[in-house]
């Protein structure tokens, strides 16, 4: 007989029949989306070759934006070749010494970019005008930011030095336009090198001095990635310190979620260098560490002085805030007369029915004249050399009214 399933079988006859199932579906035709499109024009561009030579080797162009958001125009390869890239960087042959920034939307010509020893030179003279103008420079700042200060949020005490900082002054402004340009001449020529964080640790200084707080963090991005790609630089426990105090200040910051894990991020790994260093004997930075540890001396002050702001011990806070070193009582800026503020409130509350004006302006670190000020301001009457504390209401959203006179 037949083999099972075969033609003479009832069984062989039922599966030559179609099996029931579902009608299949129209197919449906639809547009297909943006990022289909473009994989598949990258798949027709490198079969084409398009925008190289032979052999596998054909690059596109594509836009990015790079980390002083500007937009760049840099080039992607199939094959991992860094000399193709050493080939295809940039060298300068501008010797202008001055030269205004421009966010870039194509490939510089060479002509268009300063060479490194040029833009040392530009850097030079930048300082050289820093240093002959500075007063004038902050002074025009200071009242830009007195204008933010109009619209202070209590929520966010940094969101009114944001508002009004990208031109301050006249002065400023032409310091900063001449900065980023040299900023972006190293960048295109992929400079990084002990310069390179010698041109974003200045312009971060005067940044901070000019209250341009979005500026000063671009520069810190920079320098953070520069320090943890093992480059040198004598300023990196200034700029740890730095970090560790804008970090601080950014706790008091009700709507920031996540600046207490960047403060316990940032504090580990101070902890981890110092660590490092007291097993290197002192030795050289490991690569992929951005900070210094305590054994730098602005490190550790920043240290203690994060404790205090933790803790709420505004009297140990504002004693040490009067020794801060390097520029680290212009980080605290903008929180400075909220921490005054709420002092007040804890003092107000503690001590009745009045309270010494001299022992309010040593706890807040003013002079007796200033206190008094700073107290009408937010609403607390002066009576002669005391300060009444019976039913008073402290206004501490009035605080920042003047963030002129606060350092």
């Amino acid at each position: 007989g037949d083999a099972p399933g075969g033609a003479g079988t009832v069984l062989g006859a039922w599966e030559r029949r179609p099996r029931p199932g579902p009608k299949p579906k129209k197919r449906r035709w639809s547009t297909p989306s943006p990022q289909l499109r473009e994989r598949q024009k990258r798949k027709k561009d490198a079969r084409a070759g398009v925008g190289g030579g032979g052999g596998g080797g054909g690059g596109r162009f594509e836009d990015t934006y790079g980390d002083d958001a500007r937009r760049v125009q840099k080039i992607t390869f199939n094959v991992e070749d860094e000399r193709i890239l050493k080939a295809l960087t940039i060298k300068g042959t501008n010797m202008t010494l001055e030269k205004d920034f421009f966010r870039l939307t194509s490939v510089p010509l060479p002509e268009e970019v300063r060479p490194r020893h040029i833009l040392v030179l530009a850097l030079e003279r930048l300082q050289v005008i820093w240093a002959r103008h500075q007063d004038d420079v902050m002074r025009r700042a200071a009242e830009a930011t007195a204008k933010a200060a109009e619209n202070y949020d209590e929520a966010d005490p940094l969101a009114s030095f944001n508002a009004e900082q990208a031109d301050t002054s006249v002065d400023y402004a032409y310091l900063c336009s001449q900065a980023k340009a040299i900023r972006q001449d190293l960048k295109v020529q992929r400079i990084r090198d002990g310069f390179t964080a010698e041109v974003y640790e200045a312009h971060a200084r005067w940044a901070l001095q000019c209250r341009d707080l979005n500026e000063y963090n671009q520069c810190q991005t920079q320098l953070k990635d520069l320090y943890a790609a093992g480059i040198y630089s004598r300023a990196i426990g200034e700029f740890t310190a730095y970090r560790l105090l804008y970090a601080a200040s950014m706790t008091l910051n009700q709507k920031s979620s996540a600046a207490s894990a960047e403060l316990l991020k940032l504090m580990g790994e101070i902890s981890l260098a110092t660590r490092l260093a007291r097993e290197g004997g002192g030795g050289s930075r490991p690569r992929g560490v951005s900070v210094v540890g305590t054994a730098d001396a602005a490190v550790a002050f920043a240290m203690r002085l994060r404790t205090a702001l933790g803790e709420g011990d505004y009297c140990r806070f504002f004693k040490l805030y009067a020794d801060t070193p390097h520029l680290g009582r212009w980080v605290l800026l903008p929180i400075l007369s909220t921490l005054r503020a709420t002092a007040i409130v804890k003092m107000v509350k503690a001590y009745k029915p009045s309270i010494p004006l001299a022992f309010v302006a040593q706890q807040i670190g003013l002079a007796p004249a200033e206190a008094a000020e700073f107290l009408r301001r937010l609403g607390v009457a002066v009576d002669g050399d005391d300060v009444p504390t019976k039913n008073v209401t402290v206004d501490v959203a009035r605080a920042n009214n003047d963030t002129t006179k606060m350092l």
